[in-house]
């Protein structure tokens, strides 16, 4: 198992793709600083990856993530192992205006987040915000179709120690 931390920020603007995570269960990552991926437009690597903007299987981030203006933006398994004691994403997170018809999926899943989430704005065939550890606000609107809480008819539920508004009251 091998172990990965950056210390300071990451930030991506206008690459094709990014992946930043094992993508399975194994190892670990963590990044002390903030995350922003923007503008980001190919559809990943189709069959493997297929998102614009992808943080996968992450124990932890210790600032802010903004997932904007993507073809898609999947984030998750994020705080499900915590290592350095940085466990999920400390700060807010910030998930809009991603979405494209080549890539139509928009996921927020299985992540514990210390601040506030807003997922806004984002289109495709699917956008889900499912198994999530909240512990400030949840806010969703303008995401087309709404947000749903599982996948494949299976819902899982949001666990949110503020407000729930918008899109994902409910869910």
């Amino acid at each position: 198992m091998q172990t990965v931390t950056i210390v300071g920020n990451v930030a991506a603007n206008q690459c094709n793709f990014v992946f930043i995570g094992t993508g399975t269960p194994r190892g670990s990552t963590s990044i002390g600083g903030n995350v922003s991926i923007t503008n980001c437009t190919s559809p990943g690597i189709p069959g493997v990856r297929p998102f614009a903007a992808d943080i996968d299987h992450f124990d932890g981030i210790g600032g802010n993530v903004v997932c904007s203006g993507n073809a898609s933006c999947d984030i998750d398994h994020i705080g499900t192992g915590g290592v350095g004691g940085v466990v999920g994403i400390r700060g807010n997170l910030t998930v809009d205006n991603n979405g494209s018809s080549s890539t139509p999926e928009n996921v927020l899943g299985n992540v514990t987040v210390g601040g506030n989430v807003e997922f806004s704005g984002n289109t495709g065939s699917v956008n889900v915000v499912a198994s999530n550890t909240i512990e400030s606000n949840l806010k969703c609107f303008n995401n087309t179709p709404p947000p749903s809480s599982g996948v494949a008819g299976v819902p899982a539920d949001n666990t949110v120690a503020g407000h729930t508004s918008g899109q994902c009251v409910g869910i």
